[in-house]
């Protein structure tokens, strides 16, 4: 379970969430092909993965995120899969989804440790 800690800035006390997992900051052109990826940076103003499971909140933007891939099952599958880096269980499209991932680069081992 995440522990809060009180910080102070210059307008007052502020809670903060920590520890943050590293795995939010990912980049999404890290691991979406660059096919999705630009389209969800570009158009919808996400470049990371903890902006992608932020957004997915909304119904609004769960159907611009699902417009992006080639199918909602696609889109669900996407956000599963980011969603259990973090230790969370998300049902995904039952059955094959088409390859969203990206392969040409191999993510450092330090993203998934806390």
């Amino acid at each position: 379970m995440h522990s809060q800690h009180l910080a102070v800035n210059h307008q007052g006390p502020v809670i903060k969430d920590k520890p943050h997992h590293p795995i939010l900051d990912l980049p999404l052109g890290s691991v979406i092909k660059s096919d999705y990826a630009l389209p969800l940076q570009h158009i919808l103003k996400l470049y990371t993965v903890g902006c992608l499971l932020g957004a997915w909140r909304s119904p609004r933007n769960q159907k611009s995120i699902e417009d992006v891939f080639d199918s909602p099952e696609q889109a669900h599958h996407v956000i599963a899969t980011c969603a259990a880096w973090l230790g969370y269980h998300i049902v995904a499209a039952p059955g094959p989804v088409p390859a969203w991932w990206q392969n040409e680069e191999i993510i450092p081992a330090a993203y998934f440790h806390e």
